[in-house]
């Protein structure tokens, strides 16, 4: 769901963004908790790596979550994302609400449009929230530059981190602290 630059991960209605905010289901961001990967579980429970060569990134995940990828041709907002993959827990993705539990982590893969920088492409796309904040980040292996853009908005996800890369913006918006640990083993393929 799409709140006027504002993305809500997982949610394709307003009734399922209620749902998750009311599940208490908010990322250490928004909930004032620490830089991502800290106090959190290790993401390297006999830990996998997710590669996807195409798309040119690579990130690591526990090894019992599950993958999915998402149809991005059923997304209603613009820009329409080149890929959206979900990463989840066991638990979440075989339970009776597996089709609208968020993921721990969503990674959304977004044509850069030739864009001058990331901050030119996220003004574009609509992407920069109204009485929001954005910090500059480095993430993942290699210490990757990008922005954390959070939303001033008591639906969660508050934040997503943005980053420019061989001609794509990846968008990461974690849901736990499993999500934000995995942010940290995000890298993009030479």
């Amino acid at each position: 769901m799409q709140r006027r630059g504002v993305l809500i991960a997982g949610a394709s209605s307003v009734l399922e963004a209620m749902l998750m905010a009311t599940a208490g289901l908010v990322p250490a961001c928004a909930a004032g908790g620490g830089p991502a990967g800290s106090g959190g579980p290790p993401v390297t429970r006999g830990g996998r790596q997710f590669t996807d060569a195409s798309l040119g990134f690579r990130i690591g995940h526990p090894a019992d979550f599950v993958v999915r990828s998402q149809d991005v041709s059923r997304l209603a907002f613009q820009p329409k994302p080149l890929a959206s993959i979900f990463f989840m827990n066991p638990t979440m993705a075989a339970g009776d609400l597996a089709g609208i539990e968020p993921p721990d982590l969503e990674l959304r893969v977004y044509r850069a449009e030739g864009a001058p920088s990331l901050a030119a492409w996220l003004a574009a796309a609509g992407f920069l929230p109204a009485g929001g904040r954005i910090a500059a980040r480095s993430v993942g292996r290699g210490g990757v530059d990008g922005v954390e853009v959070c939303a001033a908005t008591l639906v969660a996800p508050g934040c997503s981190i943005y980053l420019l890369g061989r001609g794509r913006v990846y968008q990461l918006t974690p849901i736990s602290r499993e999500g934000e640990a995995m942010i940290e083993t995000f890298e993009l393929l030479a």
